[in-house]
């Protein structure tokens, strides 16, 4: 590791980081167009409670596996260059949770406050405000929490994070890392777009883009500032998948603000706002604020293994 940091790899191989994306984009986007072709045939009502489960059975192995490419790329390729010992080492680091009570309320809390000011500021102005649906079914965050870990934490982020990022990270700073990752994870996700189903049905490809640098911005600092760990990414991202039922929301509408599917014009501004803020403190280079020129004690370098 570059100067035992876990954030950075003294082995970039830019072939290698290459070879992840398209290995990544190849595993997943085969099963979402087989899925639109009717190759992978789903059954009517998916995404809803109406579903037939028995139809919904003799699929969902496939459709839970499909958006692992990023982890199934990442895995294979660190089981090609360093043998099983490098494959136990990167999966191991999911059991890893040693990071600071502080950034672990970042992790909890960042997603859920977004949306809760949101909510107010719309309260505020007049928007009636949907009943959390956990008011009544407590059990139902739970069950966000492990889709969210499921599809989203432990399918992509030992990926992103655990493989394409301090690749990146070794040729480029954090802020020009983010911008690259966040498109090409906004464009993975690009086949979603085509599915009712899903959240992102109909959504545009800039939009979706814009929405996923954010997220991406975000968990590049987090990940940098907890020294690269991968537990607390797979968390985060559930918690963000997770947040909108957590506190659910109505936004302002006006003939004057763009209607945007999926992702209101306000969050973008907000989301933007709070990137900007991140960069302004922690600086653009690598996200990590310093005082005196000296890591924080929270960044202290932790035993490492380029995975």
């Amino acid at each position: 590791m570059l100067n035992d940091v876990k954030w950075k790899t003294d082995s970039p191989e830019f072939r290698n980081l290459v070879a992840f994306f398209v290995i990544a984009f190849a595993w997943s986007w085969t099963i979402w167009f087989a899925m639109d072709l009717g190759w992978v045939p789903l059954p009517d009502g998916i995404g809803t409670k109406d579903v037939d489960l028995g139809a919904l059975l003799k699929v969902l192995p496939i459709v839970i596996l499909s958006p692992f490419g990023p982890t199934v790329s990442a895995s294979f390729l660190t089981y090609r260059s360093e043998s099983r010992e490098g494959l136990r080492i990167i999966w191991k680091s999911l059991t890893n949770w040693r990071i600071s009570p502080r950034w672990l309320a970042v992790v909890l809390l960042l997603q859920p406050t977004f949306f809760a000011i949101i909510r107010l500021s719309s309260h505020f102005q007049g928007v009636t405000q949907p009943t959390p649906e956990w008011y009544t079914q407590p059990l139902v965050i739970l069950e966000f929490m492990f889709l969210g870990l499921l599809h989203g934490g432990l399918s992509e982020e030992i990926g992103w994070r655990g493989y394409a990022l301090p690749r990146l990270q070794s040729r480029f700073n954090a802020f020009e890392s983010s911008v690259i990752l966040g498109l090409l994870e906004g464009l993975w996700h690009a086949p979603l777009t085509i599915f009712s189903w899903d959240p992102r049905g109909g959504m545009t490809i800039v939009v979706l883009i814009l929405w996923q640098t954010i997220a991406t911005f975000w968990r590049t600092w987090i990940y940098n500032n907890t020294n690269g760990s991968i537990f607390a990414l797979v968390l985060f991202h559930a918690v963000q998948n997770t947040a909108s039922v957590i506190v659910p929301m109505n936004v302002l509408e006006a003939s004057w603000i763009p209607d945007l599917i999926y992702v209101p014009l306000i969050l973008l501004i907000m989301g933007y706002s709070i990137t900007g803020l991140i960069l302004a403190i922690f600086g653009h280079k690598d996200m990590i604020r310093r005082t005196s020129g000296i890591i924080s004690r929270s960044q202290e370098p932790i035993n490492t293994h380029d995975g």
